[in-house]
């Protein structure tokens, strides 16, 4: 579970007829100036991921309503992903859809029919109990919690959405929809690791956010990877002990980090 505490906080941009808000600051928004970021991955990865690198970013008007914790940056990094690599695509920790959002973006763009899977868990009140230091999340028949959040944070950032009609799934469902992008994604509720996994081309994973997620998780994510399989984890990617972690269990070879998003191509 996200650390919802850290939620991102967008700046007002002026609005523009169709539709979309760019960023004014930086209007033209790649992942890197620096065109070597991704220069150390294997063939045939590395052309792809010099496109990855250079491709612009934009920020749709209807997205601004989808809450998340995604610099801008790293939902260009998804984007890139999702129109340059092919598929199979999967996505694991959609919450409402901010990432899913940006990876969907990418395929409508890119003009190819791709799948995209995504998975999520079905959180409802019965997930969470008070713990030390806050509230736990726990799953069916689990007896220590996946994660911990602050009191402060359930209320205002999980309880809104855990309480609304279907939760963070049906969120997930209606942003999609309301965004024109629901058929372009296959949506799943439950751990991921009970699913009959899919070799994914390009794999996001939005929980791996501390080393107990990482023993957790990690090791479920092998048999959804191949050889040249692109693996991006969120919150990863500022810490050299998650990186070290991940990489003890996963075999990775090069890989970059964006903001707090780990991005490595997978060796075997």
């Amino acid at each position: 579970m996200k650390e919802l505490a850290k939620q991102v906080l967008r700046p007002v941009t002026p609005y523009i007829p169709d539709a979309i808000h760019q960023w004014w600051s930086d209007r033209h928004l790649k992942i890197d100036s620096d065109p070597a970021l991704f220069a150390e991955f294997s063939e045939p990865l590395r052309p792809i991921m010099a496109k990855v690198a250079s491709t612009r970013f934009y920020s749709y008007a209807d997205e601004r309503r989808i809450t998340g914790w995604l610099s801008r940056r790293e939902r260009q990094t998804l984007y890139a992903l999702g129109r340059w690599i092919p598929g199979p695509i999967t996505e694991i920790g959609t919450w409402v859809g901010l990432s899913t959002t940006a990876i969907a973006r990418g395929i409508k763009d890119s003009g190819v029919s791709k799948i995209f899977n995504t998975y999520d868990l079905p959180l409802s009140m019965d997930s969470f109990r008070p713990v030390e230091g806050g509230l736990g999340m726990f799953l069916p028949g689990e007896a220590d919690p996946r994660g911990v959040c602050t009191d402060e944070s359930f209320r205002n950032n999980i309880l809104p959405v855990i309480s609304a009609p279907g939760g963070s799934n049906g969120l997930l469902k209606r942003n999609l929809s309301r965004l024109g992008l629901l058929d372009l994604v296959e949506p799943h509720f439950g751990d991921f690791q009970s699913f009959n996994p899919i070799e994914s081309s390009f794999l996001f994973c939005d929980a791996l956010h501390d080393e107990k997620e990482i023993a957790t998780n990690a090791t479920g994510l092998r048999p959804w990877l191949r050889k040249g399989s692109v693996l991006a984890c969120h919150d990863v990617g500022g810490s050299p002990k998650l990186i070290e972690a991940l990489r003890e269990i996963l075999p990775l070879g090069a890989g970059a980090t964006i903001d707090s998003m780990y991005v490595a191509e997978v060796i075997a």
